[in-house]
């Protein structure tokens, strides 16, 4: 008897563990400041009040990778590597973006 109601505590307990976990995966992987644009899975939007474009530039090896900078904290959320000026076109037309785009090293 004592058994059964341990295992059902373990058991209980796992639960509340996995979704909890669940939560935080959903919360780190969401996409902060930007969403899909409603009719237009392939267009994203981004919140220009909260984050502006970016592009991140490797000083050592030129690796350059699209983002978003959060003008609150300065964190950059990286959204895709740029390869070459396509990938760049690319990022700008998911996101409808016009106008120069800040280059940080």
């Amino acid at each position: 008897m004592a058994v059964s109601k341990l295992l059902l505590i373990v058991i209980a307990v796992s639960i509340v563990i996995v979704i909890g976990l669940v939560i935080l995966i959903i919360a780190l992987t969401s996409r902060n400041g930007r969403k899909n644009i409603q009719g237009d899975p392939g267009r994203r939007s981004y919140d220009p009040a909260r984050v502006v474009p970016v592009i991140r530039s490797s000083i050592c090896t030129g690796e350059k990778v699209a983002g978003f900078r959060d003008l609150q904290t300065g964190h950059v959320e990286e959204v895709m590597l740029i390869k070459n000026e396509k990938d760049l076109q690319q990022f700008r037309s998911e996101y409808g973006i016009t106008g120069n785009i800040e280059v940080i090293y």
